[in-house]
């Protein structure tokens, strides 16, 4: 269908009066999807590409590659990577590429509701379902358990508002929780713990009297944690 108004508007002349063999552009609109193009007069059709070629309008409807040709085609494509600079070409011709907000709604449309290809799967049917909140934090309990010693020594004694920080499996020290979290870290890559080590050891040498362990023992861990 074309888009009288909106070509005239856009090139300056009335589609109505072009003469069929024209080569002059207008605005088309696909009938079946309402997806809008600019194509020459003498070419346009009601339907775009795309839908023009579904269902019984393809030219493979009904048909069936033999073996041999899909094995050729499965071959011809083995191995095949492309070059730095052809993957460079296709970024620089993608960057900056947006959207209009008329081609959001549109896609927005197709894409919500019936039409979501995640429509109705919720819960069990979901792809990425693992068995749910509880089994994820047995899972977590499960592996922090494995992680960590049952029964840590600990270098200095608990006070309110206090967190035990693991400087490894065997040993904690109580600090002031705020110290605690000031520094993210993690135990299963080590992930920030010489930080948060260094300001736990620092914590407990600056408060000698809650030590329960010896200075001397104290600095044997730390030299063991470095």
């Amino acid at each position: 269908m074309i888009d009288r108004d909106k070509t005239i508007e856009k090139f300056g002349y009335d589609p109505d009066i072009l003469r069929p063999n024209s080569v002059k552009l207008i605005f088309r609109l696909c009938e079946s999807c309402g997806k809008e193009q600019i194509v020459p007069f003498r070419t346009h059709a009601h339907l775009c590409g795309s839908c023009g070629q579904k269902g019984e309008r393809s030219y493979w409807f009904g048909k069936q590659r033999s073996l041999e040709t899909r094995k050729k085609m499965s071959e011809s494509g083995k191995g095949k990577i492309h070059s730095k600079e052809t993957k460079q070409k296709i970024s620089k011709s993608n960057t900056g590429r947006k959207h209009t907000e008329e081609t959001r709604e549109k896609l927005s449309k197709i894409n919500s509701g019936k039409n979501s290809n995640m429509y109705g799967r919720n819960g069990e049917k979901h792809p990425n379902w693992k068995g749910g909140r509880k089994v994820s934090i047995r899972k977590y309990r499960t592996k922090r358990r494995e992680m960590l010693n049952p029964n840590p020594i600990e270098l200095n004694r608990d006070f309110e508002s206090s967190d035990g920080h693991h400087i490894n499996k065997k040993y904690i020290i109580n600090i002031p929780a705020e110290l605690h979290r000031s520094i993210k870290h993690r135990q299963t890559d080590n992930k920030g713990m010489h930080d948060i080590n260094k300001l736990a050891f620092k914590y407990l040498i600056d408060n000698k009297e809650d030590m329960i362990v010896s200075e001397e023992t104290a600095f044997y861990i730390n030299l063991m944690c470095l």
